[in-house]
């Protein structure tokens, strides 16, 4: 990752900007989009953005078709589609113009198996995620009733559980071997309206592992001995998954998985067609750690409202969501007692000169999604000047994500 470049331009951007507001830089979200495609670019895979981490349709856009690539006259075709987390959340972006969803979350009502239903019907491209029969046949009702077929992935449980009382990744799937992802095949196969198009199996212990949070030095050796393990273990899942299913005669086409933390790694493994990529675009702090050469793109500004005293300056409203986050701009100045933001006015510590009063303070968030949440616009800025003010989820009404 290369370092952080506070701009000196900052304090003239904010100058006339209701404070607090969220920010993103627009040359860092290309340089890290660059570098993101970069990483796959010796595979057919394809990389899907992962919508949780970027809550702004104008962002969507931005990254999946870069308007300098347009003046350019060149596009780049390895980064299609989005991967979200729940059916509002995609028939909201469905009715909004975008398309080619695979989502993540599974449907569990049938208003929900209803809506997808009917969106697969207009010709819309989504594909929801199933790991047991119960979703099957909500879905193959709602399918019936709209006279259409939907094609859905399977999702595999790629978790790590050496020892009946240790587990390493998240309790998800209940697929956990190649027979459950068969059976459940075919199960879909012989339900009206249905059909398998895809397998979903993400190893989120690697990922986790990678997390600045993780990294202590006592556990260096444990995660990385885990991550070759479980690495190794969701590759061969996945293709004795995707082979079986194959082999019985389901048409696959989608074989999800990875994340920005294990982007390298997913694009070699030979079975996988796309990899879901969502922080790694905007590079927060949790992002750190990410074997990619990244830059930090998005950040939050709040004014300096008190000086109590020459080692401390008050921030306000930076923190009345308690975000983890590091001040960066100006120099010198640290969170005092710990990494969250919490007070409605939030005491920092100086080191070196004090800044006056009304000074926007520049802080960088560990995660987007919380960020992102609290504004209903953001400002995209340019090497000069702000570009564009991009309406957020909450600015357009996209809530309960």
């Amino acid at each position: 990752m290369l370092p952080i470049e506070p701009s000196e331009r900052w304090p003239a951007v904010f100058l006339d900007e209701t404070l607090p507001t969220a920010f993103v830089e627009l040359e860092a979200l290309r340089h890290n989009r660059r570098a993101v495609l970069d990483a796959v670019a010796d595979s057919s895979v394809r990389v899907r953005i992962a919508t949780r981490a970027l809550r702004s349709t104008a962002l969507l856009r931005h990254l999946l078709m870069d308007p300098e690539e347009i003046s350019n006259g060149t596009v780049i075709d390895t980064l299609q589609g989005l991967a979200c987390d729940t059916p509002h959340e995609a028939i909201a972006l469905l009715d909004l113009g975008f398309d080619d969803i695979l989502l993540h979350g599974p449907i569990c009502t049938a208003e929900e198996a209803r809506q997808i239903a009917q969106q697969v019907a207009a010709g819309k491209h989504v594909v929801p995620t199933v790991d047991c029969r119960e979703h099957v046949e909500l879905l193959s009702r709602a399918a019936v009733e709209a006279e259409t077929e939907i094609g859905v992935c399977i999702d595999v449980d790629v978790s790590w559980q050496p020892a009946a009382e240790v587990r390493f990744g998240r309790l998800r799937s209940p697929l956990g071997d190649v027979s459950a992802a068969r059976d459940l095949g075919t199960f879909i196969a012989e339900t009206e309206g249905m059909s398998v198009v895809g397998v979903s199996a993400w190893a989120s212990q690697v990922a986790d592992s990678t997390l600045p949070t993780a990294r202590k030095w006592w556990t260096g050796p444990l995660h990385g001995w885990m991550n070759t393990r479980s690495t190794a273990l969701a590759a061969d899942r996945r293709v004795a998954v995707v082979e079986s299913l194959k082999a019985d005669g389901h048409a696959i086409r989608i074989v999800n998985g990875g994340s920005s933390a294990t982007l390298a790694g997913t694009a070699r493994d030979g079975s996988v067609t796309e990899v879901t990529v969502g922080g790694g675009f905007l590079c927060p702090t949790r992002c750190d750690s990410i074997p990619l050469d990244l830059k930090p793109a998005v950040f939050f500004a709040a004014p300096i409202c008190r000086i109590p005293d020459s080692e401390h300056v008050v921030v306000r409203s930076a923190g009345t969501t308690g975000l983890c986050a590091t001040p960066v701009f100006p120099n010198g100045l640290q969170v005092v007692g710990s990494d969250q933001l919490w007070s409605h006015q939030t005491p920092l510590s100086v080191r070196g000169a004090t800044p006056a009063i009304g000074t926007p303070v520049v802080f960088r968030p560990q995660e987007v999604a919380p960020l992102f949440d609290r504004f209903e616009e953001i400002i995209l800025l340019g090497a000069t000047e702000v570009v564009e003010r991009a309406t957020t989820y909450r600015g357009i009404g996209i809530g309960h994500i």
